[in-house]
């Protein structure tokens, strides 16, 4: 077994669902006691909370839903930087007023709700609350980890562990969960530009989880992406080719596939 990869995928997974329980600190209920935020605001798919450019003068926080940060180079290409989910902050890099402006965007990948906190608000916040302030500590810190783990699966990680692991921290679940949940629908293309690889790879690649019993489409009301703890199995991999073999070229379907009627149906998904 891949040492980096078990024993950082065991780490940072499900921290997240930790943090508030551990601190005992209910976050969304001392911002709306403390009235430092107003109302949580509602985001639909593809709604932009903040935009690279615009005053960094707010922090979010997330209290459902999914959101993802992402910069853009001069020459267009995107990055996706972070992946937040409920009880994370975002846009908290203008409590350290160096940058007047923003340096990425956080869009809504799904349906989702958040407090906006003003800067000031913010910092009067973590100053006459010591519970509070060591709880965005916490999560500045579980972040710190969840970050260095995210560099470490790109450096060593093949792209259909990442898209695995994306998958769980998306669902929200952890290796040693036996459990199964819902995602809303997200698309091939999307996926492809947060684990940094090809939209043709990543249907090859959901078509096999999907043949191996790992996930399912089209499930529940709304038709999301059902995801299955055993995809751990993917992430935990010992070696590259105990599943797929070596990469390909960028922008290629793996030799095996490349130019079969089923591999031409998958692009069409």
């Amino acid at each position: 077994m891949n040492p980096i990869t078990n024993s950082v995928s065991k780490g940072a997974l499900g921290a997240r669902q930790d943090l508030g329980k551990s601190s005992g600190f209910d976050a969304m209920k001392f911002l709306a006691r403390a009235g430092l935020a107003g109302q949580p605001l509602k985001f639909s798919r593809k709604q932009v909370l903040f935009a690279e450019g615009t005053s960094a003068d707010s922090v979010f926080y997330i209290c459902s839903g999914r959101v993802k940060v992402a910069a853009v180079s001069n020459e267009g290409k995107e990055a996706t930087i972070a992946l937040l989910g409920p009880g994370d902050f975002a846009g908290d890099d203008c409590l350290a007023d160096v940058h007047p402006v923003r340096t990425t965007t956080a869009t809504a990948i799904c349906d989702c709700g958040a407090y906006r906190i003003h800067r000031s608000a913010f910092l009067q916040g973590i100053q006459s609350e010591p519970t509070f302030l060591s709880f965005f500590l916490s999560f500045v810190m579980a972040r710190k980890a969840r970050m260095q783990e995210d560099l470490l699966h790109q450096l060593f990680s093949s792209s259909e562990q990442r898209l695995a692991r994306l998958l769980l921290l998306l669902a929200g679940i952890s290796p040693q969960d036996k459990a199964e949940a819902r995602v809303p629908k997200i698309s091939h293309e999307m996926l492809a530009e947060m684990v940094g690889t090809t939209r043709a790879r990543i249907t090859f690649f959901m078509n096999r989880f999907r043949k191996e019993g790992l996930i399912d489409y089209n499930t529940g009301a709304r038709g999301e992406l059902l995801v299955r703890s055993s995809l751990s199995s993917v992430v935990q991999a010992a070696k590259l080719c105990d599943r797929c073999g070596p990469e390909p070229e960028f922008g290629a379907l793996p030799a095996a596939h490349a130019g079969s009627g089923s591999a031409q149906a998958d692009l069409q998904r």
